[in-house]
C-alpha cells in the first residue's frame, strides 16, 4: 500500500467579516451608529470589510440611510467611510458625524442645523434703558462715537428664550432680571457659515440696578434716558429694534414702564 499526503486547504471565512456594527434606529428607519473607543474587534485593516457588511445587513432589513458618529480619537478611521460612500454631514468638537443614503431615491436626510438663534434682553428702568458697548466690536474701540447696542448674545444647548435673555444680561452688565415678554425677533439670512440669524428680542424686568458689566465683553455699560437713547449711534439691529420699541410705546405709553406686552403686540421683521 502507498499513501500520498496532500495538504488540506480549510477555507474558513474570518469570524470577522460576520461582526455588524450596532446602533439605534429611528422612527425613519434610519440607524445611527457611534464608534467613541477605540474597538478590539476592528482596526484598519478590517473596518472596511465591517462597514460593507454591516451596510448590507442593514440594507436587508430596508434600512434607508446610516449615521455614522467618529470620534476624534477614531478619526484615521475616516478617510475608509468616506472611501465607502460616507459623506460628511457637521463636526463637533470632539467628533465628526458621516451620513450615507442607501436608497436610488435622492437623499432625504435633513441637514444640519442651519440657524443661530440670539436673544437680547431690553431693560428699562425709570424711563433709562439699559446698554452696552463691545469691548471687541470692529473699528470701534478707538471711535469717538462708538454704537451702542442691547446687553444679549447666543443661545446655548437646550437654553430656552427667556433664560438667554436673563444671562446674557447678568453676565454682561451685572443687573438681574425677570423675561416679562417677547418684544419682536429679527430674521436674517446668510448671516455667518452659510447659516441664518434668528433674533429673539426681551422685555426684561430689573431686579437690580447697580451695574457690574463683563471687563471682558463690555467696554461701557448706562442706564441711559430713553429720549436721549433716540440719538445714540446703534448698531443696525439695536437701531431697528429700538425704532419698533418706540413706535410700539408712542401707541402703547404703558410699555415704557415694562408693562407686559401680549402676543397680539409682538413685532416680527426681516433685515
Amino acid at each position: 500500500l502507498s499513501f500520498e499526503i496532500r495538504p488540506i486547504r480549510l477555507h474558513i471565512k474570518c469570524a470577522m467579516s460576520s461582526k455588524i456594527f450596532k446602533g439605534n434606529v429611528s422612527r425613519y428607519n434610519s440607524i445611527t451608529v457611534i464608534l467613541e473607543k477605540q474597538d478590539a474587534e476592528f482596526d484598519l485593516h478590517n473596518f472596511r470589510e465591517i462597514l460593507e457588511a454591516s451596510k448590507n445587513e442593514w440594507v436587508s432589513k430596508s434600512y434607508v440611510a446610516c449615521w455614522l458618529q467618529i470620534s476624534k480619537n477614531l478619526a484615521k478611521y475616516v478617510p475608509i467611510a468616506i472611501e465607502s460612500g460616507y459623506d460628511f454631514h457637521h463636526a463637533k468638537p470632539g467628533f465628526v458625524m458621516l451620513t450615507q443614503w442607501f436608497l436610488s431615491t435622492p437623499n432625504n436626510l435633513p441637514t444640519y442645523a442651519n440657524h443661530f438663534i440670539g436673544v437680547a434682553g431690553l431693560v428699562v428702568l425709570d424711563d433709562k434703558v439699559l446698554a452696552i458697548r463691545e469691548r471687541y466690536a470692529r473699528d470701534e474701540s478707538s471711535s469717538p462715537n462708538p454704537l451702542w447696542k442691547l446687553p444679549g448674545g447666543l443661545a446655548d444647548t437646550e437654553e430656552f428664550i427667556p433664560d438667554v435673555a436673563k444671562r446674557e444680561v447678568y453676565e454682561e452688565t451685572g443687573i438681574k432680571c425677570e423675561f416679562q415678554s417677547l418684544l419682536t425677533f429679527r430674521h436674517l439670512l446668510n448671516f455667518r457659515f452659510g447659516c441664518s440669524d434668528i433674533y429673539f428680542v426681551c422685555i426684561m424686568k430689573p431686579l437690580t440696578s447697580e451695574i457690574d458689566a463683563s471687563l471682558v465683553e463690555v467696554a461701557e455699560c448706562r442706564w441711559i434716558p430713553v429720549d436721549e437713547f433716540d440719538n445714540y449711534k446703534k448698531s443696525k439691529l439695536a437701531h431697528s429694534i429700538w425704532l419698533k420699541y418706540r413706535n410700539h410705546c408712542r401707541e402703547n405709553t404703558s410699555c415704557i414702564n415694562n408693562t407686559k406686552i401680549t402676543e397680539n403686540d409682538m413685532l416680527f421683521f426681516v433685515e
